[in-house]
């Protein structure tokens, strides 16, 4: 979908891990006319790539924990970190002061869904179809704008 929308990216760098050089795979970035490329394992490209993997991840358990949300949400917050960390500038060079997101699409990002509201914060939204006598304000946790979790 990635390469139907935005396009097919250059090559594919994966790590040495087995399921990431498959036959499967190897056919796929073939299908969509892009190389595979993999890293060799210790080396000073795995170990970064590993160190931002890792940066990721602590900063996804940081906002569960931050908020006690439950486990079951960890995808979701996931998906909310991978947001920011694209719609954040980097001082790399070959962003040239500019998001990811920008360097990738040629757009600015609408970061009003992650300004307005934290990750599992609580709110109250307007449910539109209840009928009377249910309350049409519900209590809830923002997970992002797109999806509201309702609290029984």
């Amino acid at each position: 979908m990635f390469a139907k929308e935005v396009g097919v990216p250059e090559a594919v760098i994966a790590d040495s891990h087995r399921c990431n050089k498959s036959k499967e795979v190897r056919q796929f970035c073939h299908k969509i006319g892009t190389t595979l490329r993999v890293l060799e394992g210790s080396t000073q490209w795995a170990n970064r790539a590993e160190l931002y993997v890792g940066l990721f991840k602590e900063a996804v358990r940081k906002d569960m924990l931050d908020t006690d949300s439950p486990l079951i949400f960890w995808d979701y917050c996931a998906e909310r970190r991978a947001l920011i960390t694209n719609m954040t500038a980097k001082n790399i060079f070959q962003l040239q002061g500019q998001t990811p997101h920008f360097a990738t699409f040629g757009e600015e990002g609408d970061i009003s869904n992650i300004c307005n509201f934290g990750w599992y914060e609580w709110v109250y939204f307007r449910e539109t179809t209840a009928k009377f006598p249910y309350p049409a304000h519900v209590l809830g946790a923002a997970l992002d704008q797109l999806r509201m979790r309702v609290m029984k």
